[in-house]
């Protein structure tokens, strides 16, 4: 009888630590699966804010750009006398 009792116990024991344990897994996976999400959104952020970074970089060129284009065109204003169509 005492050692039915202590099976039963043992088997009651192990089946509450296995509980344990399978709970602390589920919380691992939610964290995970938060982290990976995280992980995911940040990357995604971070390939976003490198598109606007590269963008930004296109329009300080283009405004260069346009900046020099103006300085030519006055360049040929004041060599014409003033503004005629030129063909850049």
């Amino acid at each position: 009888m005492v050692e039915k009792m202590t099976i039963e116990k043992l088997a009651e024991m192990t089946q509450q630590q296995f509980q344990e344990v399978d709970k602390r897994f589920q919380e691992a996976d939610k964290r995970m699966d938060g982290m990976v999400k995280k992980d995911m959104f940040t990357e995604g952020m971070d390939m976003i804010l490198g598109e606007i970074r590269a963008t930004r970089q296109d329009v300080r060129g283009f405004r260069v750009d346009i900046a020099g284009l103006e300085e030519r065109i006055e360049v040929l204003e004041d060599k014409t006398g003033g503004r005629q169509r030129v063909n850049v």
